[in-house]
């Protein structure tokens, strides 16, 4: 009787191939939508690298132009065509007169980057 009693407490340790076999399922279900994110996040992550790498050289012609005088070419109404910052890249500005009031200048700088991504910075300045 002692066997009996033994043989009947094994039973309950383990798992069953049915309760494997969910679990791999479950698992293999959870994999699959995690690889399915990847290719996304890494072109998300390459995206905000070009957007970033554009915002320096937007914030680098700004910061060039400012130190202009005021009476400088660069600083005449108009749009001007920048060379190129980087491979891959084009960099243009431009300057509009008495805006938004008289004695002020607003400077736009746009850059376009991989895949037509455009990063535009404003600011003004005056007299």
């Amino acid at each position: 009787m002692s066997r009996e009693a033994g043989y009947r407490a094994d039973q309950g340790k383990g798992f069953t191939l049915v309760e494997v076999l969910v679990a791999m399922t479950v698992l293999a279900v959870g994999l699959l939508a995690i690889s399915g994110m990847v290719p996304t996040a890494y072109t998300n992550i390459s995206m905000s690298g070009v957007d970033t790498r554009g915002i320096g050289f937007a914030q680098e012609r700004l910061d060039q132009l400012r130190l202009e005088p005021w009476t400088s070419t660069a600083l005449t109404a108009g749009s001007h065509t920048d060379t190129a910052p980087a491979s891959g890249y084009t960099r243009s500005y431009l300057v509009e007169d008495n805006a938004p009031m008289s004695g002020v200048k607003r400077l736009t700088v746009t850059v376009t980057g991989y895949r037509g991504r455009q990063v535009i910075l404003q600011t003004l300045i005056t007299n």
